[in-house]
């Protein structure tokens, strides 16, 4: 079966990578310039190359520190997250390496897969919480242990930083829908734990405001990919995570949270009507795919990237498991 190269890995880091450049519902989302995003880019290129080198990733690791953010974990973790991680463990046949991230880590949590230490990664910033291990363990057991496919580069393209910023966000919000319903089935709270007040305040409020005072696209709180040339992309997901949200979770949300996100999705639909209109091709495919199953999510991610025209770049792939508990990642077929 043939694999990925090794920079061709770097698809496997993406749900670190969504984070790492403001694009996930649990971090601060607010523009940043061309060459900060390909900057955040290549730094995650270069810790994946240097892991998959197998170089020590830098900042602190090793059993000590593993021991003792697992035990800081365990200590302070509910039990049903508690339970999610060893779970895991236990099907995927591999332990998750705790590390503490570097200082200036720009997200809490990420956990990419190391193929060549064959071990999933963990880094944890100060000021880590339960819920934070819960979205990453999730993550892990949907790839390894469940089955649910990933974006990943094809054979012999020329890897492009924008594109990987925009399959990264396809995958993101496609795969966050899994693991948001499994967290809230867990028990853990939507508004405050699974999407963290930022998304409301700096998106679904401060968005909505500057729509309603005419500013333009690079002025809207949503223009985190318009200088890589995917900034309808970028809003569109804003669009149909605000739509998936109330039609998810509408009973669990207070009626202060619904009036913001009913305000933002009015004003967005009449202030970006070609965005609008391509959103509702994406929440198609949702209405039509079962995105908590492998075969619907995977449906989705493809045909998405379709939409945005990244199928000659990437396709679906997923983990195998081999002998042992041996991951590989084969090339998109």
């Amino acid at each position: 079966m043939p694999r990925l190269s090794r920079r061709n890995i770097i698809s496997s880091l993406l749900p670190g990578l969504a984070r790492i450049t403001g694009f996930d519902a649990r971090s601060p989302e607010r523009p940043v310039s061309s060459r900060k995003t390909i900057w955040r880019l290549l730094v995650l290129t270069a810790l994946s190359g240097m892991a998959m080198a197998g170089d020590d990733i830098p900042g602190p690791a090793g059993p000590a520190v593993d021991a003792r953010l697992r035990g800081s974990f365990f200590e302070q973790a509910r039990p049903a997250i508690s339970n999610l991680l060893v779970e895991t463990e236990n099907l995927g046949g591999r332990k998750m390496v705790f590390v503490a991230a570097e200082e200036g880590e720009s997200v809490v949590a990420r956990c990419p897969y190391d193929v060549e230490r064959q071990e999933p990664r963990i880094f944890l910033r100060q000021g880590w919480l339960d819920v934070d291990v819960a979205h990453e363990a999730m993550h892990m057991r949907l790839d390894l242990v469940e089955g649910f496919g990933m974006l990943a580069w094809r054979r012999d393209v020329r890897h492009a930083d924008a594109v990987l910023a925009a399959f990264g966000r396809v995958q993101t919000y496609v795969k966050d829908e899994v693991v948001h319903a499994r967290l809230v089935k867990m028990g853990l709270k939507v508004d405050g734990e699974v999407i963290r007040p930022n998304l409301f305040d700096s998106i679904y409020r401060n968005a909505t405001r500057y729509m309603e005072e005419g500013r333009d696209r690079p002025n809207d709180g949503m223009a985190h990919l318009d200088k890589l040339g995917y900034g309808v992309l970028c809003r569109v997901c804003f669009l149909v995570q605000a739509e998936l949200l109330l039609n998810n979770y509408r009973d669990k949300l207070s009626p202060g949270r619904i009036a913001l996100v009913e305000k933002f999705i009015c004003t967005f639909r009449a202030q970006r009507p070609a965005e609008s209109a391509r959103a509702d091709k994406i929440l198609e495919l949702f209405r039509r795919n079962d995105v908590q199953t492998p075969a619907g999510h995977d449906e989705i991610l493809r045909a998405w990237a379709k939409v945005e025209g990244l199928v000659k770049f990437v396709g679906v792939t997923c983990y195998r498991k081999e002998q042992e508990s041996h991951y590989t990642l084969p090339f998109p077929e």
